[in-house]
């Protein structure tokens, strides 16, 4: 491998955007870029993560780490097969930076498998306050011929400036040295060697802060055998697609914006973070009981879950303990269930008790969504603005839906397509808000009916290749957006959709941008690939369109009535007691709802007061009832786009999307205090997705399970088989999509 500077520099003018000078990178060649920063003095905020945009290049964050409260030393990835010329622009949103200083430069003959990803073997992070630092790299998987890269910053906080000396077998690159008034500056400094040097290392002359990253740029593969790399799909049941097609370059290619109501309060996260931050309990029939959470009917209180909060850990040797390290913490049969707590729950009080824990006093109605926002910060720091994407290459949709099995949804895809594929966008939000009755209820259950910990979300496309594997050669045919039910039609009609396994979520499918006199190109797009969806507050239903939604979310007789205190349907808690006079099992429910269940732990004596109380309603006992269904609330959807927060795709230019639109975070390889962080689904790497035969896997609720929700309205959801939902959305409505020839 050759290395090459392109640029380095600094400047200390107040300003929360920097620009370099204009590069050129070269086509293929891994451009690595480390930019040490420190925060403007007052305010005391975390020092924000910079962005990096420029050159026609994707530029991916593979780590950061942040010393003395408001210094950050970042490094950015960037590849590509047709970089332009240009500055890179460097951005720290509305945060203010004393000062700021880069160092650019690139590497050819450097591994380019999977479009450049696995060209990063592997990077670290350390700190030291004394005169020198070492940060030690694993074993290289080819020592001989990859390059170890360093970058260290110095927080100078005494010295005007200091010179900092390369490790031994190291060669400088760029050395820079901002200096502000009253002795407030930084030095940054770049080196590499071989990667034999494992050990890399500075050494300056006075005691100062500092923080260094080091990561491993892997050589091309000899015979084109990658040493210590990943197979990124093709044959492995759980990969991430083809082996010629590059997940990050497609998923970044087709990379979706959001807009976002001004009032909402949650937003995708990393959903291996939300892991981290959760404990995990166990749970037995009947699962929305809790004298089943923690422990058999029976044992004492109080309950505790199987692993406490922030001690979960999602991958092996990250701390912790391990989702993997027991079956039994990932079991999922008919008489064992596992979710995940975040923010612990709330009573029925207005306004209500928070309740952290789960004793035989607790009520565990409903999931406390304050709390959830309120542990956000600290617990899920730097999770906001992501997403997870997963590719499915012919190859894998045919293992997953083989010609000949009921539904044949493999012949359905042969019908139109002779390469297809898949590309899914998955959005973890903490917590999900949908209720009943906002014009006629005042109750905290008409709110909280259908309010719950955790949900997913998902953007999906159909695509048909060319056989390249480069993202241009991918065209979508169909796309799908999912959210609650949408009203029908006014002839009574839906559009083509599909309820997960549960009926809690639908998958809407629609052809990519064929529009009619009678109906618009969807979706609108920007920078000509990259789809527009408004994102309705609290319930995270998807829309391609501004504008509050009607909706139909309940199916199979499961409406809630009476402003949410009645759960209609077929499973209902039984009576306490067998006694004459049978109390009917939606008063059941009303109670146990109104008294927190306290009533079902009551003499029998007590509640057929309570029964007789209430006789002259008109609703119980008797004949049918007329229909007194709960009216869901409309899907508050954004009426502009600018009208609150916006997420978009780095570099893309969102018109209508106001003056300084939020950025993606997703990366690859992204490191943050010894844990790893990557957007590309690998669920034979990742254990928090279920497999794909459904049989491993983290198959549980990713929200904690609430007492008395018989219909699990409540309660989190588990994940989606978004894939399957969108397929048969399209099945449904063969005909309307023109699928049917």
């Amino acid at each position: 491998m050759a290395r090459t500077s392109l640029t380095s520099g600094d400047s200390t003018f107040n300003a929360s955007q920097f620009n370099t000078a204009i590069i050129t990178p070269g086509a293929n060649t891994l451009v690595l870029m480390f930019v040490a920063s420190a925060r403007s003095a007052p305010g005391g905020a975390t020092p924000t993560k910079p962005r990096a945009s420029g050159n026609g290049l994707t530029w991916e964050s593979i780590q950061t780490v942040t010393t003395g409260g408001d210094r950050r030393l970042t490094c950015f990835r960037a590849f590509g097969a047709a970089p332009t010329a240009g500055a890179v622009t460097i951005d720290f949103a509305d945060q203010i930076q004393d000062l700021c200083a880069w160092s650019i430069f690139e590497y050819d003959g450097v591994n380019t498998t999977a479009g450049g990803v696995n060209a990063i073997g592997q990077s670290k992070s350390g700190s030291a306050t004394g005169t020198t630092l070492t940060i030690t790299l694993d074993t290289p998987s080819d020592p001989a011929r990859n390059t170890a890269v360093g970058a260290i910053m110095l927080a100078l906080n005494i010295e005007l400036a200091q010179s900092i000396t390369a490790g031994s077998g190291f060669v400088q690159i760029h050395q820079q040295n901002p200096n502000k008034l009253a002795g407030r500056g930084a030095t940054l400094q770049t080196q590499d060697a071989t990667a034999g040097n494992s050990g890399v290392n500075w050494t300056w002359n006075a005691s100062e802060p500092a923080v260094g990253i080091v990561v491993e740029v892997k050589a091309a593969p000899v015979g084109g055998t990658d040493p210590g790399g990943t197979d990124p799909g093709g044959t492995n049941p759980g990969g991430t697609g083809s082996s010629t097609t590059d997940p990050v370059a497609l998923a970044k290619h087709f990379e979706p914006v959001l807009f976002f109501d001004p009032a909402e309060s949650h937003f995708p996260v990393d959903a291996k973070r939300y892991v981290e931050a959760a404990a995990l309990w166990s749970a037995g029939p009947a699962f929305d009981d809790h004298n089943t959470w923690g422990g058999a009917p029976g044992a004492s209180f109080p309950r505790n879950p199987l692993v406490p909060a922030g001690q979960l850990r999602a991958m092996p040797n990250e701390g912790g303990t391990h989702l993997g390290s027991k079956p039994e913490f990932v079991v999922a049969d008919a008489a064992h269930e596992r979710f995940l707590e975040f923010g612990g729950w709330k009573d029925n009080a207005d306004p209500p008790n928070h309740e952290a824990a789960v004793t035989a006093a607790t009520t565990n109605l409903y999931a406390d969504r304050a709390k959830i926002v309120a542990d956000q910060v600290g617990a899920l720091d730097g999770a906001r603005r992501w997403y997870h994407a997963e590719f499915f290459d012919s190859a894998r949709l045919t293992r997953l839906f083989p010609a000949g099995a009921a539904p044949d949804l493999g012949a359905l895809l042969k019908k139109q397509f002779t390469n297809p594929a898949m590309l899914c966008y998955y959005f973890f939000f903490p917590a999900h808000e949908q209720g009943v009755g906002a014009d006629t209820c005042d109750t905290v259950d008409a709110t909280e009916v259908s309010c719950h910990a955790g949900d997913w979300q998902c953007v999906a496309l159909l695509l048909e290749s060319d056989g390249s594997g480069v993202a241009a050669g991918y065209a979508p045919k169909f796309f799908g957006y999912t959210g609650l039910r949408p009203a029908p039609r006014a002839d009574g009609s839906y559009a083509p959709y599909q309820f997960d396994a549960e009926d809690r979520v639908a998958m809407k499918v629609l052809p990519w941008r064929k529009g009619t006199d009678a109906a618009p190109v969807e979706p609108a797009v920007d920078g000509e690939t990259h789809p527009r969806f408004f994102v309705a507050r609290g319930s995270h239903s998807l829309y391609t369109g501004a504008g509050n939604q009607e909706l139909d979310p309940y199916v199979n007789g499961a409406h809630p009535n009476k402003c949410g205190q009645l759960d209609s349907g077929e499973i209902v808690p039984p009576p306490p007691h067998e006694t004459d006079d049978k109390l009917p099992a939606d008063l059941v429910m009303v109670l146990t709802k109104t008294f927190g269940g306290g009533l079902l732990g009551t003499a029998w004596g007590f509640i057929s007061a309570m029964v007789e109380l209430i006789a002259g309603i008109e609703e119980f006992g008797g004949a049918a009832p007329a229909d007194t269904s709960d009216t869901p609330n409309d899907d508050i959807v954004p009426t502009a786009a600018n009208a609150g927060v916006v997420l978009a795709p780095g570099g893309v230019t969102v018109a209508d999307g106001g003056p300084d639109p939020e950025r993606w975070s997703t990366a690859q390889q992204f490191e943050s205090n010894g844990r790893r962080y990557d957007f590309i689904v690998d669920r034979a790497s990742q254990l928090w997705w279920p497999a794909d035969d459904g049989q491993s896997g983290f198959r549980g609720r990713w929200g904690q399970r609430v007492q008395f929700d018989p219909l699990g309205r409540r309660s989190g959801p588990k994940f989606p088989d978004f894939v399957r939902m969108f397929l048969l959305a399209v099945a449904s409505g063969e005909t309307e999509l023109g699928l049917d020839g």
